[in-house]
């Protein structure tokens, strides 16, 4: 019978395995501004290292990687190390491996929406005014998922909507031209490409 050795996970630090530099520098300004420890590897090696040293308690890990396909190192991932939240990220429609029961997964497709990276907890609320001189402007608040329900329902009021069918609107809208800010009256802030 063997005992297997748990390890505390930094419950601050995640670690992302992307070999896409400005997708990992995108990714790692924003979950700083979460207060998270960030550390990045772009190649499988590299991130093996400092999973090891490290212990994260969040890994962002991309399937096609200079040295190998990484989603194939989640299992061992997830078996290793209890608890670690793994999000699977690729622009390709990939399989996801067979993982321990009670691992914690998501995936992430990639152009990368922030608003999914959210969980929908609080969402940038961009509305068009006017200022003091008369001249269109706008203003930027942040509110939570309900807030944010209540606004588009109040835009379109012959419409049921719910904070899940939102979401799934709004998972399309992650490139800049799909959402005309200046134009419209309310939208959504995503960052990332």
């Amino acid at each position: 019978m063997s005992i297997k050795t748990y390890l505390m996970l930094d419950q601050r630090s995640v670690l992302i395995i992307d070999d896409e530099s400005d997708l990992c520098q995108l990714l790692k300004s924003y979950l700083m501004r979460k207060n998270y420890d960030v550390h990045i590897a772009h190649t499988l090696e590299d991130g093996m290292n400092i999973v090891k040293t490290l212990h994260p308690s969040m890994v962002f890990l991309d399937n096609n990687l200079p040295d190998g396909i990484g989603w194939k190192l989640a299992p061992f991932l997830a078996n290793e190390y209890p608890g670690m939240q793994i999000n699977f990220v690729s622009a390709f429609d990939s399989q996801v491996p067979n993982m321990p029961p009670a691992s914690k997964y998501t995936v992430i497709e990639k152009p990368i929406s922030f608003v999914d990276l959210e969980h929908f907890d609080q969402v940038c609320l961009v509305e068009r005014c006017v200022d003091d001189d008369g001249e269109q402007c706008t203003t930027v608040r942040q509110v939570s998922a309900e807030q944010f329900l209540e606004e588009r329902q109040k835009l379109h009021p012959s419409i049921s909507m719910t904070t899940d069918s939102v979401k799934k609107r709004l998972h399309n809208i992650s490139r800049l031209e799909h959402s005309e800010v200046f134009f419209a009256r309310k939208a959504v802030l995503a960052a990332g490409e």
